[in-house]
């Protein structure tokens, strides 16, 4: 078999980018939501840059609140940080489950429904999801410090 030769290093442009599909899909097999007639499956699209700031926004309070925050005891800060991370997997799955046409099946509307469902069936798409949009553990970590950091956490306290 014959290889293939490398390719050799090209600095690209914006143009070229362009017309470069990266973003990439993975159908996922979700055991936990099959019936009797249904072998449940879900296509995953990786986030781009642009979702996946929004998606980090959402994360951060309200600039009301957080104007309010050195008011606070560590307590309610970190409460209010568990509050703004919870849902987090729900609006990840929510964002990138889409048909095969590449549109989104979930709104905004229906995270609160997925963040009922099955932990097990949301964490196999998370996970791909997570992988597809370049989010490591390390991001999310870094994102929690980051919304405590933006509530005016000037003590020392441990994290939540």
């Amino acid at each position: 078999m014959a290889k293939k030769p490398a390719a050799k290093k090209t600095f690209v442009r914006p143009d070229y980018i362009a017309s470069v599909q990266d973003i990439k899909t993975e159908d996922v097999r979700v055991p936990q939501w099959d019936s009797l007639d249904v072998e449940a499956w879900v296509r995953v699209r990786g986030m781009t840059g642009i979702e996946r700031d929004d998606w980090e926004a959402e994360m951060m309070p309200d600039p009301q609140v957080a104007s309010q925050m050195k008011n606070m005891t560590p307590q309610q800060r970190r409460a209010i940080v568990r509050q703004r991370m919870q849902g987090a997997r729900a609006r990840l799955v929510a964002r990138c489950c889409v048909d095969e046409d590449g549109n989104r099946i979930f709104s905004n509307k229906d995270v609160e429904m997925l963040a009922q469902k099955s932990a097990a069936a949301l964490d196999r798409i998370y996970e791909v999801a997570a992988r597809l949009s370049g989010i490591r553990e390390d991001d999310i970590e870094e994102l929690a410090e980051a919304v405590e950091g933006n509530l005016g956490d000037d003590s020392s306290s441990g994290s939540a």
